[in-house]
């Protein structure tokens, strides 16, 4: 007689491995979106801070308060400054949308980075 014995086959399927990847996709995508929610929210904290500084400027501004009036609201307007830096390397031109009592209008204004304070290039008024 022979000692061979047939081998037992069952129809149970390996345990699946694998939810290490997925739970590591998960934390690497969670740890993505906190970053870019952290960078956003500085960013518009930056910007909002920069922009109090150009209203105040703008409106200490005898050429830009005798077009415009009493300065209500001034807003960066990133297509104007696109176009003003066009073809500029480190191009620092910023242009605002200026809404006062009186009128409107865009101003060119350059932010000097050591001492904060904001340069008037020039005011156009709206037509």
């Amino acid at each position: 007689m022979s000692d061979y014995q047939t081998p037992a086959y069952t129809t149970e399927q390996p345990k699946k491995k694998g939810k290490g990847c997925l739970i590591a996709a998960i934390v690497v995508g969670l740890l993505g979106l906190v970053m870019f929610g952290g960078c956003a929210g500085l960013a518009y904290f930056g910007l909002n801070k920069v922009g109090e500084q150009v209203t105040t400027a703008l409106a200490a501004d005898p050429n830009v308060t005798s077009i415009v009036g009493e300065v209500q609201e001034a807003k960066m307007d990133m297509a104007a400054t696109g176009q003003a830096n066009q073809g500029v390397a480190g191009g620092d031109i910023l242009v605002y949308r200026v809404t006062g009592s009186k009128g409107s209008g865009k101003a060119q204004i350059r932010m000097n980075q050591q001492t904060g304070t904001v340069e008037m290039l020039g005011f156009e008024p709206d037509k």
